[in-house]
């Protein structure tokens, strides 16, 4: 097959390397550099893998349109929420297929994926290109593992990348440290009922997969006291981002001026807009990392002072 990856982060890095060695032909590229090279007149491919950021997924999708008169299938490794209904504004239901990579990975050297334990692959089969996106990962030997519906794949894994993720980015601290501090843990688990009440009333199942242990979480989160629950979430955050940053906190540090808040504390907060409900913890925090990334705020007002996130917490209590 001939497969166009666009992001050229971790994830976008694993596609292209496992997909190569099963003899594909593989075009990896970045939004930023190369993506009109990628798109010469006449150049055609089997489907795109989408790993890029997901504030560049509108202007990606703008490239493709110029290019493509007939649209090859669209498989979505990203973050958060709202991706795929972009593609699939843009391309049709069809074409679009969510998928996860879970694993954790390194790049030690250009070219040489490193992986901490073995990569696995979840699929939403929901879309009818599911099939030619998962006969790739066969061909390369890659575990697959499936969900029925796309909506439980993307908001099972944004339910469990919450935790520690914004607030993080906001105090520059690691997720750990952040759940450690009692009053931080308060703001964590906020988010996670206001993001657990929106999934329910949505009507969407949260789901067990690989690396998405988002049914589980959800058990907790209703069944145990805080006390309890604490020590859990921490060794969760432990284990989702042992390897690296959580991606939030990733991209501050990376001195990006745009930030995937919006897809992923945002996202709760947009859902329940949609309902006509609020949900202002997760709002603030969506803001907060936004505005810190774009220079509206200053990071030095929020790094390594709770004091100043419980503040802004409480004004929207």
């Amino acid at each position: 097959m001939r497969i166009l990856i666009i992001g050229t982060e971790p994830v976008g890095r694993a596609l292209a390397i496992w997909l190569s060695s099963a003899g594909h032909t593989i075009t990896s590229t970045g939004f930023t550099d190369h993506l009109e090279e990628a798109l010469f007149p006449g150049e055609s491919y089997d489907w795109i893998a989408f790993a890029a950021k997901s504030y560049e997924t509108v202007p990606v999708i703008f490239e493709l349109q110029k290019h493509f008169d007939q649209m090859p299938p669209v498989a979505t490794f990203q973050h958060g929420v709202g991706n795929a209904d972009s593609l699939r504004s843009a391309f049709g239901r069809d074409q679009v297929v969510v998928g996860h990579l879970s694993g954790r990975f390194s790049m030690p050297e250009q070219g040489v994926l490193a992986k901490k334990w073995p990569g696995t692959l979840v699929l939403a089969e929901d879309s009818p290109a599911a099939g030619v996106v998962r006969s790739a990962f066969d061909a390369a030997q890659v575990p697959v593992s499936t969900v029925e519906r796309a909506d439980s794949l993307e908001w099972s894994r944004l339910f469990v990348q919450l935790a520690g993720n914004a607030t993080s980015a906001i105090l520059d601290m690691t997720p750990t440290d952040v759940l450690r501090d009692i009053h931080l843990f308060g703001i964590e688990w906020m988010a996670l009922r206001e993001a657990q009440w929106i999934i329910d009333l949505l009507g969407v199942p949260l789901v067990d997969s690989p690396g998405i242990p988002a049914a589980q979480l959800s058990r907790w989160l209703q069944r145990r006291p805080q006390w309890m629950l604490r020590p859990q979430l921490i060794g969760h955050v432990r284990s989702m981002w042992e390897s690296g940053e959580p991606p939030l906190l990733a991209g501050l540090r990376a001195g990006d001026k745009q930030s995937e808040a919006a897809w992923f504390n945002g996202a709760v907060a947009q859902a329940t807009r949609n309902q006509k409900r609020l949900a202002p913890i997760n709002h603030v925090l969506s803001l907060l990392v936004a505005d810190i990334a774009a220079g509206r705020s200053a990071w030095d007002t929020y790094r390594h002072r709770p004091d100043m996130l419980l503040a802004a917490i409480r004004a929207v209590q």
